[in-house]
């Protein structure tokens, strides 16, 4: 099986850990395995490419970059053609949602790590994409939860139960 994580950046972070760790074991059961990430650079990268799984930047110019980097994100599933697209958080999960329409044959798995979250504490634009995510969750094929709690939550604030 082939799959490509989505995740913002690779830097120092619980859900970034997690990314690696789950990518490097899947790796070594067999499946093809690679990164693609918004913005390149973060220390995680090098231990990805130790263990030869490829890490694609896709070169995000800034918040308001997004005609480019959706561009990029279709070019590089069409041309790496993964059996699953996996994103990690809000605006990954957005965007492998996206690329679910386009590219129909390729499967979403979503991977939301948190709970109860208080909007209040971020600025207009996460709590939007907060929002956006929740509405585009019913396209998602799969959403793992890493906690009860987080699924707990999700699932009260209107995320499918079933996936």
């Amino acid at each position: 099986m082939k799959i490509i994580f989505l995740i913002r950046h690779l830097n120092h972070a619980g859900a970034e850990r997690q990314l690696v760790t789950l990518a490097k074991r899947l790796q070594k059961q067999g499946h093809r395995v690679a990164v693609a990430v918004f913005y390149a650079g973060g220390p995680l990268e090098a231990e990805l490419r130790e263990s030869e799984i490829p890490v694609h930047s896709l070169d995000k110019g800034g918040r308001w970059d997004i005609p480019g980097f959706t561009y990029r994100l279709i070019k590089l599933v069409r041309q790496e053609q993964p059996d699953i697209l996996h994103g990690y958080l809000s605006v990954s999960n957005i965007f492998t949602a996206l690329i679910g329409l386009i590219c129909p044959r390729v499967q979403v798995a979503w991977g939301i790590r948190s709970s109860n979250m208080n909007l209040r504490n971020y600025d207009w634009l996460m709590g939007l994409s907060y929002r956006v995510e929740r509405l585009f969750s019913r396209f998602a094929d799969l959403i793992i939860v890493n906690s009860h709690a987080g699924l707990d939550y999700a699932v009260e604030q209107g995320y499918p139960c079933e996936k």
